[in-house]
């Protein structure tokens, strides 16, 4: 959810759940990105997270799903906001001139994305109940004692289409927990 707030700052809502990957950055970033054609700096935005009395819900977190469907979700809300406020002459309207205006602030952004080889978890805990959100390839080189069966990880090395980079520090830290997990 996208509102323009009366002193000019923008507040995005969500329910994103951060499990140690920066959703603040990530929505924060996405949304500056989205809201620059207004001239919205990223101390003008206000992030209201994880609250499902005041944001609505983001839905599961999970193999960068949340950077993907909430982030363009955000992208989408923060686009609607910039069309709805723009004037012919290329400028945007104030909070009192939309309101003068009968215009809306507050906007609810919507993506989605192909979930076609998604299954329920079995009662096992068992199943794919996310699609693929990224998509990378890791080659780890590896020692083995062929007689001890000991393996090493001498090295790990990982390509991925991250698109866009906003912030390096945060894509950094998902790239070394994806190779982590791994």
């Amino acid at each position: 959810m996208v509102e323009l707030l009366a002193d000019g700052r923008v507040q995005v809502s969500t329910n994103w759940q951060d499990h140690g990957q920066g959703a603040d950055m990530g929505l924060l970033a996405t949304s500056h990105e989205a809201l620059r054609p207004m001239g919205i700096k990223p101390d003008q935005i206000k992030l209201v997270m994880n609250d499902m009395n005041l944001a609505p819900a983001g839905g599961p977190a999970g193999g960068s799903r949340s950077q993907l469907v909430v982030g363009n979700s955000a992208v989408n809300g923060c686009e609607q906001l910039v069309n709805a406020l723009k004037k012919d002459d290329g400028t945007y309207l104030t909070y009192d001139e939309a309101v003068a205006k009968g215009i809306p602030l507050k906007y609810v952004g919507q993506w989605s994305t192909a979930a076609d080889n998604c299954t329920a978890c079995d009662e096992k805990g068992q199943g794919k109940p996310f699609a693929t959100y990224m998509y990378g390839i890791f080659l780890a080189e590896v020692e083995v004692d062929t007689k001890t069966g000991k393996v090493q990880v001498v090295n790990m090395t990982l390509a991925a289409d991250v698109g866009e980079i906003i912030n390096q520090t945060v894509l950094d830290g998902q790239i070394y927990g994806g190779l982590a997990k791994v």
